[in-house]
Formats: C-alpha cells, structure tokens, sequence
C-alpha cells in the first residue's frame, strides 16, 4: 500500500504514518510540504522535492535515507518527520517551519 500511495503521489496517509512514528504534527507536516513544493515531488531546482531539500543537506549524515533519489516522496516525507524529531525543523526550514507549525 505504501509504494501505491508513493506512487500515486498520495502524500496524506504518508505523512500520518510518518508523523505517527517520529511524533511530530500530521498537520503541520502536511502545511509544511504544501508552504516548501506545493505538493509536487519534482518541484524546486537548486531545493528539490516536498520539502525543498538541497541536495548537500539530504546527502547529509543525519538523512537515513540520503541513499533514496531526492524526489522519492516518502523518502522525504519521512526524512522530515524525523528531523523535525530532532529539533531541526526552524534550521532547516526557517520560514515554512514557523508558518506551519
């Protein structure tokens, strides 16, 4: 089911799952991807994907799935859950951050 939604690029019950686990706003995640690429995976061209990442910062050590292409989806649905977990959302999303959350 998950590869379906991430195929079919429906983003909503991706990001409950992921804001689930990490304990972070379903809400704000989902304002967030909508404030950074309106929702489209292949948006952005210096900052790419749902959540607008530049391509140093999700190849970045923290980023446990910096091995899946930059415009899987749920890659990066969950990549910002969990940083979101770790306190780094105004660092890395200073504008959409406060906006959502």
């Amino acid at each position: 089911q998950i590869n379906d939604w991430n195929r079919r690029c429906k983003w909503r019950p991706l990001i409950r799952i992921a804001a689930g686990k990490y304990g972070v706003s379903a809400g704000g995640l989902q304002r967030m991807m909508i404030l950074e690429s309106g929702g489209r995976r292949t948006a952005g061209t210096i900052y790419k994907g749902l959540f607008q990442y530049h391509p140093t910062t999700w190849k970045g050590g923290w980023n446990p799935w910096r091995r899946q292409s930059i415009y899987n989806g749920w890659a990066q649905i969950r990549a910002t859950a969990y940083a979101l977990k770790r306190g780094m959302g105004p660092r890395h999303w200073p504008r959409t951050y406060r906006m959502a959350f």
